[in-house]
């Protein structure tokens, strides 16, 4: 069989397209340290960070000057099962050596990355649970490193909540949920509606294609049941 392409024929399209892409945010050079700390991390949900693209952003960086080495980085990262794609914020001390290393230039709008609030919560109360009466747009993350997270509105496409208790989220959630990020089981994520693009439970994950499968669109309670992830309907 021939298979080359006559000129009518087209073999590929080209279309820009916006991600949401987790942003490594260098705060030091050190190397070692950067992935010692950072294997701490994916350990506690390592089957969400697997294979995933990250951003390298040098901004807080910039002042110091201090050199990189951006070849033993793609190293650390790669060996991590992390995907570096490039570099953000890079001054012309910077970029120079990111692109001796093949590693992309972003533009400040070359990339949709993930906005982390830490601590702009509506309420923080005594029991270490954090309350959010705003819904979660795409681009933005939440996390509530001790205790529970409670979203009084919706988790949309694109959007990401962490916490290391429970998360009840009283509108829908078509973004990803993390929850029990520590390494607690006991944890629980409740939804009004279920339409998630991920959920996760101490390290154990199920993407929207397998929740499909199993309730869509319906206030579900998520749990972990005999080492596997289970959704019930409530």
């Amino acid at each position: 069989m021939d298979n080359t392409l006559t000129k009518e024929q087209q073999a590929f399209k080209l279309k820009a397209c916006s991600y949401n892409i987790t942003t490594l945010i260098l705060l030091d050079n050190n190397i070692k340290e950067i992935a010692n700390q950072l294997s701490d991390k994916i350990k506690l949900a390592p089957n969400f960070f697997q294979n995933g693209p990250i951003v390298i952003d040098l901004s807080s960086l910039h002042e110091s000057n201090k050199f990189i080495d951006f070849n033993e980085l793609k190293k650390h990262l790669l060996a991590l099962g992390l995907l570096p794609i490039g570099v953000k914020n890079a001054n012309l001390h910077y970029r120079i050596h990111a692109e001796n290393a093949n590693l992309a230039v972003l533009g400040p709008s070359s990339t949709q990355t993930k906005k982390t609030i830490l601590e702009t919560t509506e309420q923080d109360n005594k029991n270490n649970s954090k309350l959010f009466l705003a819904p979660i747009r795409s681009g933005q993350q939440v996390v509530q490193t001790h205790g529970d997270l409670t979203i009084c509105s919706s988790v949309g496409h694109g959007a990401e909540v962490v916490a290391d208790g429970n998360i009840h989220i009283y509108g829908s959630l078509k973004g990803k949920a993390i929850a029990g990020m520590n390494g607690n089981k006991q944890a629980r994520i409740f939804c009004s509606s279920l339409e998630a693009e991920l959920i996760s439970i101490a390290g154990l994950y199920m993407p929207s294609e397998e929740i499909e499968k199993i309730l869509w669109k319906k206030a579900a309670m998520i749990c972990i049941e005999n080492d596997h992830i289970s959704i019930e309907t409530i």
